[in-house]
Formats: structure tokens, sequence, C-alpha cells
């Protein structure tokens, strides 16, 4: 599959007080700009984009425009507004600079990003931090995840699905430098919080924290150490479509409620531009429900950067 993930032209305005995107484009060149240092998605890119209806992440595009205002080098506020078009995750799409089909809404977003400098001590190097908050609303309708459950148009005897007229959401990302080391690197710690709508998004929430070590070695500068973990959770409005099925017994089915995951990974440079990660990962309750037996992953990445 072939994608054009990022063309767009950027200008910038009065000495970079303003700065102006427009074209195709991922909602993470602006929006929850979360780097992918882990293998497991849940820890990986930009977290909306998992999860809630109308928000594409990478390697999807959309259409559209970002305006960014940088009052003072700490603060930044972004706006932003992309098409909504289903045919966006089409594998025919290729290299097409427009997506074929109708729009069905319009995706606005909006982040406010911090960044801060801890002093250092005895003239060591200052410890970099950032931190974002920021929120999204698609106007495209979706079928309510409540009427979606299987079973449940049986129990309530309507084959009628109730759309809901949009969908939103809101996020807070932090990373936070916390010591430096001999070998340039040093350990930083970031935790994520994404709230998405019950209402249409299967997985309405997602919370993750983690630390990366970079030049874990002295005679390994360009390595990383990385560990995470992670909580989604399932909508409470499945939930309880699948609780009614149960008592009126259509059941039984598991009844969903939070999956955990953790992942602990080496990245370690083979040569220049060349990586491999390896890592293992432990997902509990797998599909949030402890009807699934845990899972422990085995996974390997490689990363070539040219």
């Amino acid at each position: 599959v072939t994608r054009l993930t990022r063309f767009y032209l950027e200008q910038s305005l009065w000495n970079n007080l303003v700065d102006l995107k427009f074209g195709r484009m991922d909602i993470g060149v602006d929006f929850f700009p979360f780097a992918c240092t882990f293998q497991n998605l849940n820890f990986c890119g930009a977290l909306p984009g998992w999860i809630s209806k109308g928000v594409d992440a990478w390697p999807l595009a959309q259409t559209g425009g970002v305006i960014g205002i940088h009052p003072t080098p700490a603060w930044s506020i972004k706006l932003g507004g992309f098409e909504v078009n289903p045919n966006n995750a089409s594998t025919s799409q290729g290299l097409k600079l427009s997506t074929p089909g109708p729009n069905i809404g319009t995706l606005m977003l909006a982040e406010v990003d911090w960044r801060t400098t801890i002093a250092a001590a005895q003239g060591g190097q200052s410890l970099a931090g950032i931190w974002r908050i920021g929120g999204w609303r698609n106007t495209a309708q979706y079928q309510d995840v409540f009427d979606s459950v299987d079973g449940i148009q049986q129990l309530l005897g309507d084959d009628a699905s109730a759309l809901q007229s949009s969908v939103s959401g809101s996020y807070f990302m932090g990373q936070q430098e916390i010591t430096h080391n001999a070998a340039g690197g040093g350990l930083s710690v970031f935790g994520n919080w994404v709230q998405a709508d019950p209402r249409t998004d299967l997985v309405d929430q997602m919370i993750s924290i983690g630390a990366l070590y970079n030049a874990p070695f002295a005679s390994r500068p360009d390595d990383r150490v990385g560990f995470a973990i992670g909580r989604d959770r399932v909508s409470s409005n499945v939930a309880n479509a699948e609780r009614l099925i149960n008592a009126a017994g259509l059941g039984p089915v598991p009844v969903q409620g939070y999956e955990y995951i953790t992942e602990l990974n080496y990245q370690f440079q083979v040569w220049h531009g060349l990586a491999l990660m390896p890592n293992v990962q432990y997902i509990h309750h797998p599909g949030g429900t402890s009807a699934n037996h845990d899972a422990t992953v085995l996974g390997l990445r490689l990363v070539a950067k040219f």
C-alpha cells in the first residue's frame, strides 16, 4: 500500500509569530505529536487517531490547515480544521492529492503548548520539558456504540440505529527530562491521557506513563531503553449493552472494561542510521475482559533513517 502522508505548504509570518500550514497531513504534525519510541500503539504517535472516529493518525492524511501562534518561546497555540472523509483509509488512495467521495464533516482541533526548562545544578545542562493540552470536535454523524453491540437490537426490538450528531474529546500529554549523563543522554519521563467520546468510540479512554533512558552506556551513546505502562477503557455504553444482553438471557457475553498494557524495549544502534528494537509486551485482560487470557508478545522493530 502506498500513501501520501505529508504534502503541505508552510509559511511563517512576522518573525515566526504566526505559522500557517495547508495541504495533506496527519494530525500528529501539530496535534498530539508524541514520538513513536515503542512498538505497542498505546505508546506510539498521535493516540487520539487510534480510537476516535474521524481523527486520522499517521500514516493516514487529511486535507486541512493549521494556524500556529507563538507569542513567546515558551508558549504556543494551534488551531486546525480538516475534512472528514471515510475514504482516507482506503488502500487504493495511493499518491492522490485529494480523497474521492463526499466529506461527511469537519474535524476541528485546538492545542496549547508550554515548554519548560529546569535549571541545572552547578553549571550542568538544563533539563527541558514540554506540556500540552488539547481537544477536538468532529461534526460528522456516527452510530452510537450502544446500538452497535451484537444482540442489542434483538433485545430492544428496534432496527434503527441511533446517530450521534458529533464526536468530541480532549487530551493531555507531558514529557520532562530528569537527568543528563556523560554520554550525552539521560532519563526522561512522560505521561499521556486521552478522553474520547463514550457515545461513539469503542475505546473512550487511554492513559499511559513511561520512561526513556538515552545513552545507557558510555560505549553505546545511540542506544535507548524504554518502559511504559498503559490502560485502555472500553466505553461504559458498550458495557451497559452487554449487561442488558446477559440479563435478558441472550448471552452470556463478556462485559468489557479495562485492558492493561506494559512494554519494555531496548533499541540498539547496529550501524549509522540503522537500529533494532527488541521488546516484550504484556497485555492483562485483552479486549478489556478477564474472559480472555493474558498475553505476552515478543516484538522486534527495524528502524532505518536516511
